[in-house]
C-alpha cells in the first residue's frame, strides 16, 4: 500500500479484521504519522545519547485503524481515535531496553513544543507493553499510564 511518510505506509494501519481503510484515511492519519516520524527521530537520538551508537530504531505499529465492529470486539471505546483513523499503538522495534514511560513522556513534550498549534496524546500501557499515540483533536495534549 502507499507510503504515508518515509517510514510508514498505509498497510501498517490496516485493521486486524481485514476491513478496508476509510477512503479519507490517509488525510486523517497525517498528523499522527508526523508525530510518529518525530518520535522515531527522538528515539534514535535518545538511544545515541545513552549508548554512543546510532541504531536506526524504527517503530512497529501494532494497531492502527480499527473498524467500529473490531474496536467493540476488543473492548475499546466507541470514541477511540483508532476508529477515526487518528491513532496508532506502537512498540519500538528493539523493544523497551532503552525506554520507559518517562522517556516517551519527555519526547512527547519536545514534539508538542515543535507543534505549538496541535495537540497530541500519548499513553503508555506497561502490562501490554505498547505506546498509544493520537491527535488529541478536542482533547488537548494529555499523557497517561494504563494497564
Amino acid at each position: 500500500m502507499g507510503n504515508l511518510s518515509e517510514h510508514f505506509n498505509l498497510g501498517e494501519f490496516q485493521c486486524h479484521d481485514g476491513s478496508l481503510l476509510p477512503i479519507n484515511f490517509s488525510k486523517t492519519i497525517n498528523d499522527t504519522v508526523e508525530f510518529l516520524e518525530r518520535l522515531r527521530g527522538f528515539m534514535n537520538f535518545y538511544v545515541f545519547d545513552k549508548t554512543g551508537k546510532w541504531l536506526d530504531i524504527g517503530i512497529r505499529i501494532i494497531s492502527g485503524h480499527r473498524s467500529l465492529t473490531y474496536n467493540r470486539r476488543i473492548g475499546s471505546s466507541d470514541s477511540s481515535r483508532h476508529i477515526a483513523g487518528q491513532a496508532a499503538d506502537i512498540i519500538p522495534n528493539i523493544g523497551y531496553k532503552y525506554f520507559s514511560y518517562q522517556d516517551f513522556h519527555k519526547m512527547a513534550i519536545l514534539i508538542d513544543k515543535s507543534f505549538p498549534n496541535r495537540a497530541y496524546r500519548l499513553g503508555y500501557y506497561g502490562r501490554s507493553k505498547f505506546v498509544h499515540v493520537d491527535c488529541g483533536y478536542g482533547h488537548g495534549s494529555t499523557r497517561w499510564i494504563g494497564n
